[in-house]
C-alpha cells in the first residue's frame, strides 16, 4: 500500500525517486498514487502521470506550522478539486513565509485534510497531555484532523492514521539518501513509496481523498484599459492604422499589403489569438514610450504583416519573402510565439511594467530546475561520501568516454574492477548513477515569463522570485499544458550596445539617428563588410564566419540574410558551391522552372524553410497551411513519415499537372534538404541587427568601438582583440587620465581616453564620487591638490592604482616619486594649516625600471597598454618588413616573415630521435602565436630563449598540423 508521507526528489530533502519511478513503486503495491512533496514542482505532472496509469491519485503538502514556540511539521491534504485549490494557496504562502501559524491554514479548512507528523520534530518532550493540547489546537481550525496512530493513548474522538516513514527496498538507499540529503544541508528523513502491511485507515483516508483536477483553461491576459472593448475590432483597426503609416513612410502600392493582412487578420481572430497580440502590442508601446530599443523580431514572428503593422516587428514580410503561415496556421492551433529582444539592462524596467499593468498576482516568472548532470554527480556524490582527491581524479577520466555513469559502471571493464576491489568507490558510483538525471535545485528560466488574465494561484503555486516578481513553482510545460501564456523577455547585449552607441553619437546630429529606418543598401557598410571588418558585429564575427563574410564580397542586404543560414551545420557543405555559383565560376543546375525561380536567390541550393512551403505549394498545389505541415512532417527524420508523405505530395503535384518522375525527384530533393532549412524569417530579422551594426561601425567606429571596448574592460584577450580593431580603425587608445577619463571611452577626435573604471579596484560608485569632486574643485594643479581634493572618497590603495595606470602623468611626475611621497602628503595635509605652512615639496626619486613599469600598470589594468615590451622597440617595428603576432593571421604559408615577438611561454621536447626542440607562445600587442623551433635550429642557439625576453625571428607560417603555427628558421634576442 502507497505510505502516506511519500515524497520526490523535487523536495530536494534526500528523496531519490522521480515522478515516473514513484509512480511504478506505488503501482506494484495497488491502484493509489500518492505524493506529498514539501512544495508542488511536480504535484500536477505527478497527477496526470498516475491517471495516464488509471491510479487513484492523492496529493497532499508537507506543511512546517509554529504552535506554542515549537516548529511542527504537519501533512495538508486535498479533498476534490477545491482541495487541490487550496494545496496551491498554501504552498505558495509557505515559500513566502515558513513556519506558517495554525490560523494562517483556518481558512483553508474546509478543503482541505491535516495529518500531524511526530517524526519530525522532537517528541519527547510530548507526553499525553501536550499531545491532546496540540490536537485541541488543530482541531479548533480543522474538522479534517488526523493524528498519527503510532502516538498512544489519544482520545479515541481523534481519528488515528499510520504516518510512520515507509522501508528502504536496500541498505543501499537509506545510504544514498542520507548522503543527497546532506547535499541540501537537510536532516536524514528517508521518503518513500510504500508500507509494508496494509492499513484499513489509509485505505479509507485514500479513498476520501482521491481526487480529480477540474481545471479551466486559462486565458489570455487583457489590458486593463481595454476590458471592455472588443478584442478583434481594436486589433483589427490597429492593425490597418499601422500598415497605413508603414506605407506612407515606404511610398509602396497598398493592394498586396491589404489582402495580407485581411488574411492574416481573419486566421488571428478566428483562432481567438487578439489578446496575444494586443498584449505584445502594448509591450512595444512601453518600450517605445520608454525609449528602449527592441529588436526587429526572432523567430517566425517576422513572418506576421499584423506584427510588423502594430510595430511588434520591424521586417516587411511581403518585401523579403517571408510566410504568415511558417508562424502561425489554423492547422497548429497552438499559441503564437513571439519572443521579445530588448537591450539586457532594460529587461527589469518591462516586467515590472507587465506586473503592474496586468497584476503582480497574474505575472510571474518562470521556474527551471538544473539536474544532476554525469560531472556534478560524479563530483557531488563523492563529496558528500568523502572521496579522496585521487580517486574522483582517476575515476573522471574514464567518464570522459561514456555518455553516463550508469553506461560506464555497466560497460568499462576497469571501472568495474575497481567497484569489485574497493566497496566505497562502488558505494560512490553507484549513488552517483541513482542521483544522475534527478533535480538538483530551483532556478529562474532565463527569459520566460507567465501571464495570465486570472491569479495565476489557481494554476501553479507560486514562490519569490527574482527583481521583487513571483515564480512559478511549476515549469514551462506543465503551464503551457493549461493554457498559460508564456512569453519570452529576451535581453540581447547587442541591443543594449546599439542603444548606447545611440546615446553617444555626436550631438550635432539634428535628429536621433532612427535604426529602424536606415537603408539597406548602404554603400559604406557593404565595404566594410567586404573588407571583413566584422569584429563586434552580431553573429558575424567568429573566425569562420568573417572569412565566410569576406569571401561572399557582400552588396546587398540578402547577402547577410544568407550567410546566417549557411554557415550551420549541414548547410556549410554548400558554401563552396554557393561561392563559385555566385561569382558565376559554376553553372547553377536547373531542376524545373517553378522550383528554379523559388531557389534563384540561393543558386539552386535549398536554404530555407519557407523555400520547402514555396515548392509544395507553386509546383505541388499545397495551401501554405498544407506546406507548412509538410515542412514539420519531412523534417522529423522519420522513414514512415516520409513514405507518407511522398504519396501524398506526388498525388498533389500530378493533379497540379505535373509529371509522376519530376515530383518524386523534387521530393527527394525536399527531403535532401528539409533537416538543412533555416527559418528565413529568423535569418531575416537577426541580419537586419547585424546590418544595425554594420552600419553603425562604418560610419561611427569611435562611438562603436568605444562600447565595444568598455563591454569588455577586465577581459584580457577580448579587450586586446577590440584595441587591435581600434588600431585597425586608426583610432588611438590613449591611457586612463585623472583630468580626461569617464565612466566610459571618451571619444575626442581620432583617440578613445581609457575610462577610470577601466583601474582595478575603481569601482563605478567610487569613480562616480571622484568625478562629482573633479567637476566642482578640478582642475587640480598638482599632486598634492588631487590628494587634498580626494581625501575621504579616494583610499591609499586607489591612488596607487592610479598612479601605476598612467592617470597622474600629467603633473609631469615618474611613478616612483609620487608612490614615495603620497604617505608623506596625506600626512601633511592630515596636520597641515593651509594659512601658516609652506607648500608641501615633493622629495624626487629615480623612476621604476621599464620592467617594474610593465609589471604595475599590468596588475592594475590587466594588460600593458602604455609600457608594452614591445613598445621599447619602436625603431624595428617602423621597418616595413618586420611585424608582430598580430599581422600573422593574414599572412600565406609561402611568404618569408620576420617578426618582433615576446616570448610568454617555453616548452621543450625531444624527438623520435633524441634530438631537442622548443616551443614557444609568441604575444604581439593583441595576439598571440605559437612559435616552432625544429631541431635544426635549435642546436644552432646560443642561449635558450626565456620568458619575458623580446625576440625578433625569421621563419614561415606552417599550416601542415592542425593549427596554424610560425615555423623558426632564425631567432635573434633583442637587446633594450
Amino acid at each position: 500500500m502507497p505510505a502516506l508521507h511519500t515524497q520526490s526528489a523535487f523536495s530536494f530533502n534526500g528523496a531519490l525517486w522521480t515522478i515516473q519511478d514513484l509512480i511504478q513503486a506505488q503501482k506494484k503495491r495497488g491502484s493509489t498514487a500518492v505524493l506529498a512533496d514539501r512544495n508542488l514542482h511536480a504535484a500536477y505532472a505527478f497527477y496526470h502521470a498516475a491517471k495516464a496509469h488509471n491510479m487513484r491519485v492523492v496529493l497532499g503538502l508537507e506543511v512546517t506550522v509554529s504552535w506554542d514556540h515549537q516548529t511542527l511539521v504537519c501533512l495538508c491534504f486535498a479533498r476534490g478539486h477545491e482541495g487541490y485549490q487550496s494545496l496551491l494557496e498554501v504552498a505558495s504562502m509557505q515559500a513566502d513565509t515558513t513556519p506558517l501559524d495554525i490560523d494562517q491554514l483556518t481558512r483553508f479548512q474546509e478543503h482541505l485534510s491535516v495529518v500531524v507528523v511526530p517524526y519530525r520534530w522532537d517528541a519527547v518532550t510530548f507526553d499525553d497531555t501536550r499531545w491532546i493540547q496540540l490536537a485541541q489546537a488543530f482541531r479548533a481550525s480543522f474538522d479534517h484532523l488526523y493524528m498519527p496512530q503510532e502516538i498512544p493513548h489519544l482520545n479515541a474522538s481523534y481519528r488515528a492514521i499510520p504516518v510512520t516513514p515507509c522501508h528502504y527496498e536496500t541498505s543501499d538507499e537509506a545510504v544514498f539518501s542520507h548522503a543527497l540529503a546532506s547535499l541540501f544541508n537537510e536532516e536524514p528523513y528517508p521518503p518513500a513509496a510504500y508500507t509494508q502491511d496494509a492499513s484499513p485507515a489509509l485505505e479509507a483516508f485514500y479513498a476520501d481523498h482521491a481526487l480529480t483536477l477540474q481545471l479551466n483553461p486559462a486565458h489570455l491576459p487583457k489590458h486593463p484599459d481595454l476590458m471592455h472593448q472588443d478584442s478583434d475590432a481594436y486589433l483589427n483597426a490597429l492593425a490597418h492604422k499601422g500598415l497605413k503609416r508603414r506605407l506612407e513612410m515606404s511610398q509602396k502600392p497598398p493592394k498586396a499589403y491589404q489582402e495580407r493582412l485581411a488574411s492574416e487578420l481573419q486566421t488571428i481572430q478566428r483562432l481567438g489569438f487578439s489578446d496575444y497580440f494586443l498584449f505584445v502590442w502594448d509591450l512595444m508601446k512601453e518600450a517605445k514610450k520608454a525609449n528602449i530599443l527592441v529588436g526587429p523580431g526572432r523567430g517566425s514572428a517576422p513572418g506576421s504583416l499584423v506584427s510588423f503593422a502594430l510595430g511588434i516587428t520591424h521586417v516587411d514580410p511581403l518585401e523579403h519573402g517571408l510566410l504568415f503561415e511558417r508562424f502561425l496556421n489554423e492547422a497548429r492551433q497552438s499559441l503564437p510565439d513571439i519572443d521579445c529582444d530588448f537591450p539586457d539592462d532594460k529587461r527589469e524596467h518591462l516586467l515590472h511594467y507587465t506586473a503592474q499593468t496586468y497584476g503582480d498576482d497574474r505575472v510571474a516568472l518562470l521556474c527551471t530546475f538544473g539536474t544532476f548532470l554525469k560531472k556534478s554527480a560524479l563530483r557531488d556524490s563523492a563529496r558528500a561520501l568523502a572521496i579522496d582527491a585521487r580517486t574522483i581524479d582517476e575515476v573522471m577520466q574514464y567518464a570522459d568516454r561514456y555518455e553516463s555513469v550508469a553506461q560506464m559502471i555497466a560497460t568499462d571493464k576497469d571501472v568495474i574492477n575497481r567497484m569489485q576491489k574497493q566497496p566505497q568507490t562502488a558505494t560512490w558510483l553507484s549513488f552517483a548513477s541513482r542521483i544522475e538525471g534527478l533535480p538538483k535545485h530551483v532556478s529562474t528560466h532565463a527569459a520566460g515569463v507567465i501571464v495570465s488574465s486570472e491569479p495565476l494561484v489557481q494554476y501553479t503555486a507560486l514562490s519569490p522570485g527574482l527583481y521583487g516578481l513571483k515564480q512559478t513553482q511549476s515549469s514551462q510545460t506543465v503551464c503551457e499544458a493549461q493554457g498559460l501564456l508564456k512569453i519570452d523577455f529576451l535581453g540581447l547585449r547587442n541591443l543594449t550596445m546599439i542603444q548606447t552607441i545611440l546615446d553617444r553619437l555626436p550631438q550635432t546630429q539634428k535628429r536621433r539617428l532612427d535604426v529602424y529606418r536606415l537603408p539597406l543598401d548602404d554603400a559604406k557598410t557593404y565595404e566594410l563588410l567586404r573588407e571583413g571588418s566584422t569584429t563586434g558585429i552580431f553573429q558575424l564575427e567568429s573566425d569562420g564566419m568573417r572569412r565566410l563574410v569576406k569571401d561572399i564580397q557582400m552588396t546587398s542586404f540578402e547577402d547577410i540574410v544568407s550567410v546566417l543560414a549557411l554557415y550551420r551545420p549541414g548547410p556549410m557543405e554548400s558554401i563552396p558551391s554557393f561561392l563559385k555559383r555566385r561569382a558565376g565560376k559554376e553553372k547553377v543546375p536547373s531542376i524545373e522552372p517553378t522550383v528554379d525561380r523559388i531557389l534563384k536567390s540561393t543558386y539552386g541550393i535549398l536554404l530555407y524553410q519557407e523555400q520547402i512551403m514555396q515548392i509544395a505549394t507553386d509546383f505541388a498545389g499545397y495551401t501554405l497551411v498544407e506546406a507548412d505541415l509538410l515542412r514539420r512532417a519531412v523534417s522529423k527524420k522519420d522513414k514512415d513519415t516520409f513514405t507518407a508523405e511522398r504519396a501524398v505530395f506526388v498525388t498533389r503535384a500530378v493533379k497540379h499537372r505535373q509529371k509522376d518522375a519530376l515530383a518524386q525527384s523534387i521530393y527527394d530533393y525536399i527531403v535532401r534538404f528539409a533537416d538543412y532549412g533555416f527559418n528565413r524569417s529568423h535569418s531575416v530579422a537577426y541580419a537586419t541587427i547585424a546590418y544595425w551594426m554594420a552600419y553603425l561601425k562604418a560610419h561611427y567606429p569611435a562611438e562603436f568601438i568605444g562600447v565595444l571596448m568598455h563591454q569588455a574592460l577586465h577581459q584580457e584577450n577580448t579587450l586586446k582583440l577590440y584595441m587591435q580593431e581600434a588600431h585597425r580603425l586608426n583610432l588611438t587608445v590613449l591611457g586612463p587620465d585623472l583630468h580626461e577619463s569617464g565612466l566610459v571611452f571618451e571619444r575626442v577626435a581620432y583617440t578613445l581616453r581609457y575610462p577610470l573604471v577601466g583601474i582595478k579596484g575603481l569601482g563605478q560608485e567610487t569613480v562616480k564620487h571622484y568625478l562629482a569632486k573633479r567637476s566642482s574643485e578640478g582642475p587640480f594643479d598638482d599632486f598634492t591638490a588631487f590628494i587634498r581634493a580626494v581625501q575621504g572618497i579616494l583610499n591609499q590603495r586607489h591612488i596607487t592604482a592610479l598612479i601605476h595606470s598612467g592617470a597622474c602623468d600629467g603633473w609631469g611626475l615618474n611613478h616612483r616619486t609620487m608612490i614615495e611621497n603620497l604617505e608623506a602628503v596625506q600626512h601633511y595635509l592630515k596636520y597641515q594649516d593651509s594659512l601658516t605652512l609652506a607648500p608641501f615639496v615633493l622629495e624626487p626619486y629615480e623612476e621604476y625600471t621599464p620592467a617594474e613599469l610593465q609589471h604595475f600598470e599590468k596588475e592594475v589594468l590587466g594588460w600593458n597598454l602604455t609600457y608594452h615590451p614591445l613598445k621599447f622597440y619602436q625603431k624595428v617595428l617602423n621597418h616595413p618588413d618586420v611585424i608582430t603576432p598580430d599581422q600573422l593571421q593574414d599572412k600565406d604559408e609561402s611568404q618569408t616573415l620576420t617578426v618582433l615577438a615576446m616570448v610568454s611561454k617555453t616548452s621543450f621536447i625531444k624527438t623520435k630521435k633524441g634530438e631537442a626542440m622548443a616551443f614557444f607562445q609568441c604575444d604581439g600587442f593583441f595576439h598571440s602565436t605559437e612559435a616552432v623551433c625544429f631541431p635544426s635550429v635549435y642546436q644552432t642557439l646560443h642561449d635558450t630563449p626565456q620568458n619575458g625576453e623580446v625576440y625578433l625571428m625569421k621563419g614561415q607560417i606552417d599550416g601542415s598540423r592542425k593549427k596554424r603555427q610560425f615555423r623558426i628558421d632564425k631567432l635573434q634576442k633583442m637587446i633594450r
